[in-house]
């Protein structure tokens, strides 16, 4: 399953390889990169690798719109409701809601909490960006207690961890590469990864002891295992194969006085528009979790997504950042009004919604498997017994930016029954379908002209 999650990453070697021969950043608070690389010899300190509190200032959602229901759109809902009735599902514990860019809608139980499933994520997408600016990136900075002698690092290498939801094989690879250029090809000392006040995962790894082991294995190309080569292989061609031995073993503690120590690295992490757009794609749990504590854990989600879209109290209710659990539960209109406000936060950045959300039939992931309409931005969401899926079906082929910004309709499928596949089928039949009303009615055929009279 976790291969899953490996999948399309290779898309982004490049880029991540030109992030980790960026420089640090200027500030503590900075969330732009520097534009010189790391010097050769390590002449700075280590700051913290916290993840800077810089904070979006976020649009004042308006109140809840009361649109006018739409006859057309109302009968695809209500056939759609009658439909999942006929094949035995209690319409009872169903949601919809339909919303168009002209301000009609369609609606059954739209107002009703339901299990929510990976519909969850968008409100951790919501908070991510009401904190951090969508070109924020997270530094995990790699720091030396001793001195570099022909090839030997005379002391630990520290790993400051920085909150980096997707620091993954590749991250640490060129990592390695870069040590490598810096003259390092082995640690005397040890592996040294700060569990009290930085955050450090990878491959989506929370427990440190098996974060750090795989970092050390990603850094010495003679360890990697099946897994690891295959996903170097993803990487330019030409990349070399590190090669950074660790004498000592990986060794986690509490790391004192960590900005008097010798800064040598600090790696970017992808923006965070790009870090939302692959936790949606693959609808990654691990990095959605994080993300959300980093965040304030279950009680912000919920109510600082109440108080962003304005949502009564009774419509949104979170546990975790990921959607596992039933008790994860939002409204149909909720899930539009979510979408709606990301994309008031995206707007100002030059962004939209395709830029932190799965495209059918373009972007690998969730969406990859499910038929529905090309241009179509949406979250999938799935328990055992619940399917959820939430997004925008545009007009035309192109993803939609935002509701308000193109012709599109917004629309939220809630289901609860032990058929996921019948779900999945219906659900994009409704999808098609909306899709279809978009469609502007043919034009009336040009009369013939009436042949002259002789």
């Amino acid at each position: 399953m976790k291969q899953l999650y490996y999948g399309g990453i290779g898309l982004l070697g490049v880029t991540l390889m030109a992030l980790l021969w960026q420089g640090p950043p200027q500030g503590h608070g900075s969330h732009d990169s520097a534009a010189q690389s790391s010097s050769p010899t390590p002449e700075t300190a280590a700051t913290s690798g916290e993840p800077a509190q810089d904070v979006a200032v976020a649009p004042t959602p308006p109140p809840l719109p009361q649109p006018t229901i739409d006859p057309e759109l109302q009968t695809l809902v209500t056939d759609y409701v009658d439909t999942l009735k006929s094949l035995g599902f209690d319409p009872a514990i169903q949601g919809v809601w339909v919303e168009s860019s002209t301000g009609t809608a369609a609606a059954y139980q739209a107002d009703r909490p339901l299990p929510a499933a990976s519909l969850t994520k968008l409100a951790t997408t919501l908070l991510a960006l009401d904190r951090w600016p969508a070109d924020y990136r997270f530094y995990t900075r790699i720091a030396a207690t001793g001195p570099v002698v022909d090839g030997v690092l005379q002391g630990d290498l520290v790993v400051l961890g920085g909150g980096d939801p997707f620091y993954v094989w590749e991250t640490a690879i060129m990592l390695g590469n870069r040590l490598n250029a810096l003259g390092i090809r082995q640690v005397q000392g040890q592996l040294v990864i700060d569990n009290a006040n930085h955050i450090f995962v990878m491959n989506f790894e929370r427990d440190l002891a098996t974060a750090g082991e795989l970092l050390r294995q990603a850094l010495d190309s003679r360890l990697w295992n099946q897994e690891a080569y295959g996903q170097y292989q993803t990487l330019p061609e030409g990349t070399p194969e590190p090669q950074v031995e660790i004498n000592g073993g990986v060794v986690l503690r509490a790391v004192a006085d960590a900005d008097k120590l010798t800064l040598i690295v600090a790696q970017p992490s992808l923006t965070l528009a790009e870090v939302l757009k692959q936790m949606n794609m693959y609808s990654n749990n691990v990095m959605a979790e994080l993300l959300a504590d980093l965040l304030g854990g279950a009680p912000a989600l919920t109510t600082k997504t109440q108080e962003l879209t304005n949502l009564p109290g009774a419509e949104v209710s979170f546990i975790n950042g990921s959607g596992l659990g039933p008790e994860n539960q939002l409204s149909a209109r909720g899930a539009c009004r979510i979408l709606g406000t990301i994309a008031q936060q995206l707007e100002p950045q030059g962004l939209g919604l395709p830029d932190v959300l799965p495209i059918a039939n373009q972007d690998a992931g969730t969406l990859s498997w499910r038929d529905l309409p090309t241009g179509t931005i949406a979250k999938t969401g799935t328990l055992w017994n619940v399917s959820t899926l939430a997004g925008l079906v545009p007009q035309v082929d192109a993803p939609a930016a935002a509701l308000s910004r193109d012709r599109s309709l917004c629309f939220a499928i809630f289901n609860h029954g032990e058929n996921i596949d019948l779900f999945h089928a219906q659900q994009e039949q409704l999808v098609t379908a909306l899709k279809l009303s978009l469609q502007p009615d043919p034009a009336p055929p040009t009369p013939s002209p009436t042949p002259a009279t002789p």
